[in-house]
């Protein structure tokens, strides 16, 4: 990482250059991968791992490790082929998924969630988690609403019955967002489809997730 700094009146400015850092690991060869994170919204650690998803063996395997300093991290490296790809900080049961490739990634971790960009698929992906935060978000606040009408008494017959639809309406919405994820770019990203089958499969009704199976497997 080549690092400039300029003093621009009282602020301190950091320049990145990435690209030559590409370009002097390379060598003009073989494609590296840059991931540039951060942690945003309060979340904190001191230590960032990447893992890479070995489907042959299904287990996750640590190729890199790096510390968090004033909130990034960094990891170089090469991968021969686009992989299913992990992000774990310090001693967290959380583990932040997105595709691997021969790119520069950026990647954004927060409280409650995380974004990748760098590619179109990484892309995809993230909003399909954002959309299943907004869900849990909101599937949270028709429950906590539900709760306070049924303490008041004032919990009508009605509105009960709205509540709930709502409540299921949220599923079934995210269900069919990422159906058509899937539906769409099966074929042209596997990586993709399988990820995000993977991800969000226990989200879908058995009958979405039969049509994704018979959708994957006809690739075949």
């Amino acid at each position: 990482m080549i690092l400039i700094f300029q003093e621009m009146g009282s602020k301190l400015v950091l320049v990145m250059l990435s690209l030559l850092v590409l370009i002097g690991c390379t060598g003009g060869g073989e494609p590296y991968f840059l991931i540039e994170g951060s942690l945003i919204n309060g979340r904190n650690a001191g230590k960032a791992k990447l893992y890479k998803f070995m489907p042959e063996y299904d287990e996750l395997i640590l190729i890199d490790s790096a510390n968090v300093e004033n909130g990034n991290f960094q990891f170089v490296g090469h991968v021969d082929n686009t992989a299913e790809a992990y992000v774990s900080l310090d001693s967290c049961n959380d583990a932040f998924c997105f595709i691997l490739s021969n790119d520069l990634l950026n990647m954004k971790i927060g409280c409650n969630g995380y974004i990748v960009k760098g590619t179109p698929d990484n892309e995809l992906l993230s909003s399909l988690i954002m959309k299943r935060q907004i869900s849990v978000n909101e599937r949270a606040r028709i429950q906590n609403e539900y709760v306070k009408l049924q303490k008041d008494s004032t919990l009508t017959k009605a509105i009960e019955d709205s509540l709930l639809n709502l409540y299921r309406m949220q599923s079934v919405g995210l269900s069919k967002t990422v159906f058509t994820a899937i539906e769409s770019n099966y074929k042209k990203s596997p990586e993709f489809a399988d990820i995000a089958f993977r991800m969000f499969s226990s989200a879908m009704s058995e009958n979405m997730s039969d049509s994704i199976v018979n959708i994957l497997k006809s690739r075949y």
